[in-house]
């Protein structure tokens, strides 16, 4: 109340309690406020601030602020899992610098390069290390790799901005290097890798983490869709369109659920898709 007395013309108001407070009374009490007063009022509690603190690593900020006795010093145990990647990393990286020693540069190595990049991101280095190794994966790639790695190349940091460092606006760059390698393919598995990462532009959309125009959401759709559609039409392998006819099907049904509309048309295709398949040994049915 003092907040909006004050007259400055505030959007929004936060309360912060360092008391638990149940969801529902929170969100009554929000909308309460917010339409007496004509204001966006969000009530933070014990829950969010606990959140923030231990999810963004301000454990020592809070622990200096407050004064707390106690120590924020982190232990690290390593698992049999770690150990075991690490002594891989290790050796696929003896690998990379004798090729390079000996100037030999070709397919193997632009692999032995993306696993390296794949091990670190596994172990959870850094994150300049991690993008330190699939910089360097992708300049070999660039050089002596196969239309194949350069896509799995820029598949892969797509991949790691959003899951690993939740950078949704580097995805969004990355994701055109991605596209314009899958263009034109006629492996169907190509076209697989920018399906995947068009679910995740889709989504993030969807819940605002990535602006729609930023996103180039339309245009990157349609694009996908008529890469689609044009291994749907290699009837010579049927194998391949089948596949693409799949790849197709979980576009349609995301924009269905997206745009609130019945999928049961989908879902009878993907119904007639497997009941098509048999006999096509190349066609992917377990995923």
């Amino acid at each position: 109340v003092k907040a909006v007395e004050a007259g400055r013309g505030y959007t929004k108001i936060f309360f912060v309690s360092n008391q638990f407070i149940r969801d529902k009374a929170r969100a009554g009490v929000e909308d309460e406020l917010s339409k007496k007063h004509s204001v966006d009022v969000r009530i933070l509690d014990r829950n969010w601030i606990l959140d923030k603190v231990f999810a963004n690593r301000h454990e020592k900020l809070a622990i200096e602020d407050l004064q707390i006795a106690t120590s924020a010093r982190r232990e690290v145990r390593k698992g049999p899992l770690d150990v075991q990647r690490e002594r891989y990393l290790a050796e696929i990286e003896g690998r990379i610098q004798e090729a390079l020693r000996q100037d030999r540069q070709d397919p193997l190595l632009v692999d032995e390069c993306l696993d390296s990049a794949d091990v670190a991101r596994q172990l959870e280095l850094p994150r300049t290390d991690v993008e330190g190794r699939y910089d360097r994966a992708e300049r070999v790639a660039a050089k002596c790799g196969t239309s194949q790695q350069r896509l799995r190349s820029a598949y892969e940091r797509a991949w790691t901005a959003f899951w690993w460092f939740e950078d949704y606006e580097l995805f969004s760059d990355l994701y055109d290097a991605a596209e314009e390698r899958a263009k034109g393919s006629r492996n169907a598995y190509d076209l697989e890798l920018l399906t995947n990462l068009w679910g995740l532009l889709h989504g993030s959309v969807a819940r605002g983490k990535i602006p729609e125009e930023l996103a180039k959401y339309v245009t990157r759709t349609q694009t996908l869709e008529a890469e689609l559609q044009r291994l749907r039409r290699q009837e010579e392998q049927p194998s391949t369109a089948l596949h693409a006819r799949a790849l197709q099907l979980q576009v349609q049904l995301l924009l269905r659920l997206a745009a609130n509309q019945s999928i049961n048309v989908i879902l009878g295709e993907f119904r007639e898709m497997v009941q098509s398949c048999e006999g096509l040994v190349g066609f992917p049915l377990q995923p």
